[in-house]
């Protein structure tokens, strides 16, 4: 291999590694291409934890747009919002449905 390819896979190497993003479990990706509409992708079980995992951004950034969007413990029904993780916040939704009544 001469230096030129060896610099050529290095360079391909580091572009490759800024295209991957760590996401968390609560976390989706929306990616689309130029033209196409938008495909939903989820943290990878196979490179990650319990915790998260990684996902490949699109490499040709002018040729598609990606976003990421957190999962937020939030709940609208209804009859009023509630949180779903935090149970004394819960508790304080409910006594303000109540005190709405």
């Amino acid at each position: 291999m001469t230096e030129g390819q060896t610099l050529f896979l290095i360079l391909s190497l580091l572009y490759l590694s800024e295209c991957v993003v760590w996401m968390g479990k609560r976390t989706v990706l929306f990616s689309a291409w130029r033209g196409s509409d938008y495909r939903i992708f989820f943290a990878s079980e196979r490179f990650g934890n319990n915790n998260g995992g990684l996902a490949l951004l699109n490499p040709f950034s002018p040729l598609g747009i990606n976003f990421l969007g957190h999962w937020i413990p939030l709940s609208i029904p209804p009859d009023g919002v509630v949180l779903l993780l935090f149970k004394p916040l819960v508790i304080l939704a409910d006594l303000f449905r109540q005190e709405r009544s």
